[in-house]
């Protein structure tokens, strides 16, 4: 099987789990780098370059990064925490159906965060043939 570390891949993605013979793997969970992986796709998601002259990088990460810099989930997520991620994603478009999978809390670190999306048809507009729910992993560049 191929692993395709994420480590310095910068912004948000999903990982759709799949049988695709690669897994993705990101260091997760603070300064506690744990490392986990699941068999799937990625798909970076809501990020972009800013305007000239900064062409400062725009994504939910930065607003990410800032909370978990700031509160630790070394050993799972709060339910604040899960707010603050779909905060994040509450204004991107395309993206703003993404929620939390509060049942799986006690699975989820910083950076790596089981998700659901849900759209009115078959296609979000970047990813065509999911159904209209699905779940995957939510991740970014971790704060360690």
């Amino acid at each position: 099987m191929i692993t395709v570390r994420l480590w310095e891949h910068a912004g948000t993605g999903l990982i759709v789990p799949r049988p695709t013979g690669v897994r993705y793997c990101n260091q997760v969970g603070g300064h506690d780098c744990h490392q986990v992986s699941i068999e799937g796709f990625f798909v970076p998601i809501a990020n972009a370059a800013g305007a000239p002259p900064k062409h400062e990088f725009c994504s939910p990460e930065n607003f990410l990064f800032k909370h978990f810099a700031e509160h630790s989930a070394m050993d799972g997520l709060t339910e604040r925490d899960a707010d603050v991620i779909e905060l994040a994603f509450r204004d991107v478009p395309l993206w703003n159906t993404l929620q939390v999978d509060r049942s799986r809390l006690v699975d989820c670190f910083e950076a790596w965060v089981h998700v659901t999306i849900s759209y009115d048809s078959d296609s979000c507009g970047i990813i065509e043939g999911l159904n209209r729910n699905f779940g995957a992993i939510l991740t970014w560049t971790n704060t360690d």
